[in-house]
């Protein structure tokens, strides 16, 4: 079971920046495991992004907590309890109701710091009394980047000094060339614990496995290979991604990327479940990779739902750009270099977060890469010619899906991918904003006898807000 939330981020330069996160919640005075007291008591947390150096920026909030009755609309309160300084990037979240411990592992995003222990680094934060006040100091609790942790024949996480990055003030403009074919690729994905609390899952990006840690010696007792389903074009397209323990099994997240051929109709979305020593496949998401039946073999008409019942008209997903340094190669190479700001829109997918209600049925959250790759306000990473004329922003474009229980499989929900279709931008001024605004974190609970999916959004509210939507799973309505 996962307690995940979401909410406020730095109210700087959010139109595509701090804007992807993972979200988690912690209760009060009960496990999320137990009804919650009425009014529904509980906080959420979730990560903020800082464009630009620790050093320059240390006491930017990075992680935030706010509660769930109390804190909506355009002006919550929150509560911080991690500072730049502190814990630097990180995403994947897991809170031990059993200790009150929240854990945060360091993450890689493009024009951010990295953390201070490095990307192998977790964090422990005692939340007994979780106010700004309260909670305690963030503590270095493990350092996965060794060949003890990762393995004798693992690659270790890669590093590199927020000067040779080009990071320097609070939203400055930096290139970060460094980091651009990096992102989901390098270091820490999600983390999850199992439901008793005995043991952490964290996904090793590098080396594309999945590590079990026993929570009370600290130690890795398995580690899982990640292995490609069958239909999978290349094996080393695979991405995985997202972690959920859910009824004492073992759930991934995984995409085929499509990028070793750059062919659309290579992508795939599945969740799979470890079975044994491997993982198997239990469910595919049917609408990431769509030939026209009138352009069978036409890889450029090859397109996506998207949660869009009018086949063909939305952006679809897209084949990461990967990058040796060739400015052909950057994901924002159509735009002109003296255009002034841009909007890119690049939908790339990665499998963020899986979730269960009430009923069984599977919520599969899939975020867009491209905004962990392009930040707000930034340069391009490889332009040609060298040019600080213009100025970059991502649209970020993500998914919920819903997966159907039926039996002791998964089914595709009714309908074409569009369940959970109020995950738009901005409602409040109708169709002006698109919707598929996820941006990565989700949490389904059912407190005050409502199962409600959670979700963190681009634009809930105004332009630029970065925050959350409470959804019910029983018709994917706000």
């Amino acid at each position: 079971m996962r307690q995940t939330t979401l909410l406020l981020q730095k109210q700087t330069n959010y139109w595509a920046f701090c804007l992807l996160m993972l979200l988690i919640s912690v209760v009060n005075h009960t496990s999320m495991a137990q009804a919650c007291p009425a009014p529904a008591d509980f906080n959420l947390i979730t990560p903020c992004y800082v464009n630009g150096s620790r050093t320059a920026s240390p006491n930017e909030d990075v992680l935030v907590l706010f509660n769930h009755a109390t804190a909506r609309g355009q002006s919550p309160t929150k509560q911080v309890i991690a500072s730049y300084s502190e814990v630097g990037t990180v995403w994947g979240l897991a809170y031990k109701p059993q200790t009150k411990k929240l854990y945060a592992a360091a993450f890689l995003k493009r024009h951010c710091d990295l953390s201070p222990d490095g990307l192998g680094a977790i964090y422990e934060i005692d939340l007994t009394t979780p106010t700004t006040a309260g909670a305690g100091t963030p503590t270095l609790w493990m350092n996965l980047n060794t060949l003890t942790h990762l393995g004798a024949g693992a690659t270790l996480f890669p590093t590199e000094t927020a000067s040779n990055r080009g990071l320097a003030g609070l939203n400055t403009p930096n290139r970060d060339a460094w980091a651009y074919n990096l992102v989901g690729r390098e270091g820490i994905g999600d983390i999850e614990l199992s439901e008793d609390g005995t043991k952490m899952y964290v996904m090793d990006l590098t080396n594309r496995q999945v590590l079990e840690i026993n929570m009370a010696t600290k130690t890795v007792t398995n580690r899982y290979a990640t292995n490609a389903p069958a239909n999978y074009a290349k094996a080393g397209d695979r991405r995985p991604f997202a972690i959920k323990h859910y009824n004492n099994e073992l759930y991934i997240g995984m995409v085929s990327s499509g990028e070793t051929a750059g062919l659309k109709k290579d992508m795939r979305a599945n969740v799979l479940k470890l079975s044994g020593s491997s993982f198997v496949n239990v469910y595919e998401v049917d609408s990431m990779a769509v030939e026209p039946p009138d352009h069978i073999g036409e890889d450029h008409w090859v397109t996506s739902y998207r949660g869009n019942p009018n086949f063909g008209t939305g952006l679809g997903w897209y084949v990461p750009k990967v990058s040796s340094g060739a400015a052909g190669e950057d994901m924002a190479n159509g735009y002109s270099d003296n255009q002034g700001n841009g909007q890119i829109q690049y939908p790339s997918p990665l499998v963020s977060d899986i979730e269960f209600d009430a009923a069984g049925n599977m919520i599969i959250g899939i975020m867009d890469w491209s905004g962990h790759r392009f930040g707000a306000f930034n340069y391009r990473p490889y332009p040609t010619p060298s040019s600080t004329n213009s100025l970059y922003n991502i649209q970020v474009h993500g998914d919920v899906i819903k997966a159907v229980k039926s039996g002791s499989t998964w089914v595709k929900e009714n309908g074409v991918g569009d369940f959970y279709r109020d995950m738009r931008g901005a409602p409040k001024f109708g169709t002006t904003f698109p919707e598929d605004g996820f941006m990565g974190g989700l949490l389904v609970t059912n407190c005050n006898g409502t199962d409600l999916a959670v979700a963190n959004l681009q634009d809930p509210m105004v332009l630029s807000s970065g925050g959350t939507a409470w959804m019910k799973t029983s018709d994917g309505l706000l």
